[in-house]
């Protein structure tokens, strides 16, 4: 049974925790929005069999401190997981980042490319659009406190949605886990509201990484990247769409398409979920695959 660990490190503004499991090469896991570490509990095993994995919760989510200004730019969040990898002493590592970790990840291989050996791009989007923008503010809101704990209906809906598809039996560690993080995220609004609502807006807290996500030049990152890079989506994800210009703006990139694949497979399809990134951190040399036509309006 592998064995699970966890810890802090001290990073630019806070500490910052992770869980981490397995021996060898180091990779380094990052979360999507409203999410932590936790999401990651699933596939740990299944990766930790070949290598050093370590999940953090990015600043202000799970039991890392929230920064004591409000990051507003993707290089301040992937500047932060450098400051995680500094902190542990891994000079570097294989990347892996799903949905808003994608994008941070994205963001951190273009920013420091001698830090990263193999990247992998799950359900990695252009959000950089106004009517991308629009949703997220419809999508993020803070969800003010009731005695009668009426605002709790609300965030169980919200976890439940992260973390759980329909059709399939109820997995309620996994549910409670996101239950818990999408109330601490909320509950920053209380402790730290008028930093949240200066920087955010609506959004509060619960929209700290999209802010700086739907502002992203994504494709321009992409375009920087250097490391062999995996690029991964569902084929019954809403980013589905995006695969092709997505694969296509990363040089040599090779590109994975996950049947039945959406934003909580590597909740509930862990084994089809890193069946393919195994695959491609242990192939002794990646191929490339051709670059699709690229997509201008995605």
């Amino acid at each position: 049974m592998t064995r699970l660990r966890r810890g802090f490190v001290d990073g630019p503004d806070g500490q910052l925790h992770y869980r981490e499991a397995g021996e060898g090469p180091p990779v380094l896991l990052l979360h999507l929005n409203s999410g932590t570490s936790t999401m990651y509990l699933p596939v740990m095993p299944r990766l930790a069999t070949r290598f050093r994995v370590i999940a953090m919760d990015h600043p202000g989510y799970g039991d890392s401190d929230a920064p004591r200004e409000p990051y507003t730019t993707m290089g301040q969040w992937s500047a932060a997981a450098v400051a995680l990898l500094d902190a542990l002493g891994i000079e570097r590592t294989h990347l892996i980042g799903h949905m808003t970790g994608a994008n941070i990840a994205a963001d951190l291989a273009a920013s420091y490319p001698e830090r990263v050996d193999r990247l992998v791009l799950s359900e990695v989007f252009n959000w950089n659009t106004p009517e991308r923008r629009a949703a997220h503010e419809r999508l993020h809101r803070v969800v003010p406190p009731s005695i009668d704990l009426a605002h709790l209906e609300p965030l169980w809906q919200r976890s439940f949605g992260l973390s759980q598809r329909d059709g399939r039996p109820i997995d309620w560690a996994t549910l409670y886990n996101q239950f818990v993080a999408c109330i601490r995220i909320n509950a920053l609004n209380i402790t730290q509201g008028e930093d949240a609502a200066r920087a955010y807006g609506v959004m509060g807290w619960d929209g700290a990484t999209p802010y700086a996500m739907c502002r992203q030049d994504v494709k321009a990152a992409l375009a920087r990247i250097t490391a062999p890079t995996l690029v991964m989506h569902g084929d019954n994800s809403i980013l589905f769409r995006a695969h092709q210009s997505m694969t296509a703006a990363v040089p040599g990139a090779r590109g994975a398409i996950l049947p039945g694949g959406d934003f909580v497979s590597p909740l509930v399809e862990p084994d089809a979920w890193a069946r393919p990134i195994l695959d491609f951190l242990t192939a002794s040399e990646p191929l490339p695959s051709p670059h699709a036509p690229n997509e201008s309006q995605t």
